[in-house]
């Protein structure tokens, strides 16, 4: 929160606090109102130091008045303050929301794995809002609650000290042994919940993508299952808060009403035979107050308690993605802006370079990639080749800066991938063997981050058809504006992939990364996509990472991967002859040099 920001939040803290103060004078102005209706035919009374004479003409009129207008003022400055304390907190919770999710995304890959799906869906929802809204609101209402509760106890004071520090006692006793009580079972609830909703959001998220599996496998009530049990958790909480903030209500009610009729009963012996109407009428109304004052009060520090716990993991979680050096680079639109300007000709393919590149995952005992060079030069088509686990996605990640390496460097036109990427978004594209797609229309899903007003028709279009995707789109009900929310469903894997190309196509890059991005095609897409790839030879730099022999043969050269080294390099026919690796695979797929795509 910015200096500003929470000098706005004490004004208003403060404001709520002097606005309590008006009930105090409502109280006394019923203590007035209960003096004179006692003394109809006295010439004077004297309450609270002040002296009004009975007789004088509408003075019960006036005082009625009074009351009422302090309380409605109270009510209205109540509502003002709530209403102003709600936008600058909703403002907040946005602002954070804003910078936890771009700092996530631009922290690096190995900190996004570093966290479950669960526990960011919870910290940029749940967790978030208990960081603020959870916290600020119930302390602002605390803060009032409580300033009426001093103001009060003052005046009781004020009227008769002796039954103020009784009434203190009394009631401070009750509402301490409530805390104690609701706050043993509490904690332990909230912790549990935290952990179960992120596991249920864990388990949600499983068996939405792998809900085909799942269904032929028969094992759907498993998971269902055990959803359903991590959510009871969610379910004892949710009950429990209800019941916590039910419980206090009564028993202060029935307090009250006992402490009514010990001061009733016994009033001679406490207030003073002598003691007026007036006096009894401010401890009575002012014990009413007390307890509607205390339900909101034991509420408020419950809700902060358990908020508390609930935002130590959007603190955790901050300080994971905020820790990044590129954060605040990312963030900086304006420092982005003027290198986009300065930095590249966006209308020439780009060259990569790669240098002693070595990276190691956290969980292996070997390096992923070890002292790997490799010169891209622009407009050049290079295809990566290897068996399963020999590091051709983390020298993917490498090389789009998604990792950055433990020796070595990789360089996109001789500045680092990362900060490449960064200064110049657009300039590269990315097609992964399963698409990610988002909610909205196909002509929105290809025009990936632009709004509908701002899409290039002509572009799309031009996309598609590089793509080969016009037979999908004909078959949708309104073609390229048909909903993906609709169709993601009922659209085969090669149609997903050929939708994530025309995606990479629109962008029209300099630098073309393709991740077994064809492997769900048949043969007929697959020559369809590669005559498209081909087209673009010479004007867009493209690197191909395959298991799938056939897709590679046009490359300019190909890179063999085993074991996170390279292991050879060269054109398709020469690494066919004199390497192993290749000359397995070629003849494990049946293929021979004669079939290489021209």
């Amino acid at each position: 929160m910015s200096v500003k920001d929470r000098m706005l939040y004490l004004l208003m803290l403060l404001g709520r606090s002097l606005s309590s103060a008006l009930d105090v004078l409502g109280i006394l102005a019923i203590g007035l109102t209960v003096s004179v209706l006692s003394s109809p035919d006295s010439t004077s009374v004297k309450t609270f130091g002040i002296t009004l004479d009975p007789k004088t003409p509408f003075l019960l009129n006036w005082l009625a008045f009074a009351v009422l207008f302090l309380f409605l003022v109270k009510g209205i400055l109540g509502v003002a303050f709530t209403a102003a304390t709600t936008r600058l907190i909703i403002r907040l919770e946005i602002s954070r929301v804003k910078s936890l999710a771009e700092g996530y995304f631009s922290s690096g890959l190995v900190t996004m794995q570093s966290v479950t799906r669960g526990e960011t869906q919870y910290v940029l929802s749940g967790a978030t809002q208990a960081a603020l809204g959870g916290i600020l609101t119930p302390f602002s209402i605390l803060i009032s609650e409580l300033s009426l509760l001093i103001y009060i106890v003052a005046t009781y004071f004020f009227v008769d000290w002796k039954i103020a520090i009784a009434t203190l006692i009394y009631f401070v006793g009750i509402g301490a042994i409530i805390l104690l009580i609701t706050a043993k079972f509490q904690k332990k609830s909230i912790a549990q919940m935290i952990n179960d909703l992120q596991q249920s959001q864990n388990v949600l998220t499983g068996m939405l993508d792998a809900f085909r599996e799942i269904f032929v496998s028969g094992t759907s009530e498993y998971y269902v299952n055990q959803f359903i049990s991590r959510r009871k958790g969610q379910a004892k909480y949710a009950g429990l808060m209800t019941l916590l903030g039910v419980i206090p209500r009564y028993v202060l009610e029935v307090a009250l009403v006992v402490g009514l009729f010990v001061i009733i009963t016994l009033h001679d012996q406490l207030l003073g035979s002598s003691a007026s109407l007036a006096v009894l009428g401010v401890f009575l109304a002012g014990a009413m107050r007390v307890v509607a004052s205390m339900v909101p009060l034991q509420n408020s520090i419950n809700a902060i308690r358990g908020a508390g716990q609930e935002a130590q993991v959007s603190w955790k979680f901050q300080d994971l993605v905020m820790g990044s050096d590129s954060t605040q680079r990312v963030l900086d639109k304006e420092l982005r802006e003027k290198h986009i300007e300065s930095t590249y000709d966006q209308s020439k393919p780009l060259s990569i370079t790669a240098r002693n590149l070595t990276y190691s995952h956290a969980e292996t005992e070997f390096p992923s990639v070890s002292s790997i060079d490799l010169e891209v030069k622009p407009g050049k088509f290079i295809a990566v080749i290897g068996p399963s686990g020999a590091g051709k996605t983390t020298l993917v990640d490498l090389l789009l800066g998604l990792l950055q390496p433990d020796a070595g460097v990789c360089a996109i036109n001789g500045v680092n991938s990362k900060e490449f990427i960064e200064q110049n978004p657009k300039l590269v594209a990315y097609v992964p063997q399963r698409p990610g797609m988002f909610d909205g229309s196909i002509l929105e899903n290809i025009a990936l981050g632009q709004h509908a007003n701002e899409i290039d028709i002509q572009k799309v279009q031009q996309a598609i058809k590089l793509a080969h995707l016009e037979d999908v789109i004909d078959q949708l009900p309104e073609g390229i504006y048909s909903s993906i929310g609709n169709q993601k469903d009922a659209l085969s894997g090669g149609q997903i992939q050929r939708l994530g190309l025309a995606r990479a196509f629109y962008q029209e890059p300099k630098l073309l990364v393709l991740d077994e991005a064809t492997s769900a095609l048949d043969a007929i897409a697959e020559s369809s996509i590669i005559d498209s790839i081909a087209s673009l030879h010479g004007k867009v730099t493209v690197i191909v990472i395959a298991h799938r022999l056939s897709t590679v043969q046009a490359a300019d050269n190909l890179i063999v991967l085993q074991n996170g080294s390279v292991a050879g390099s060269g054109t398709f026919d020469e690494l066919m002859i004199s390497n192993e690796i290749v000359s397995q695979f070629v003849k494990l797929m049946n293929v021979s040099s004669e079939e290489k795509f021209n």
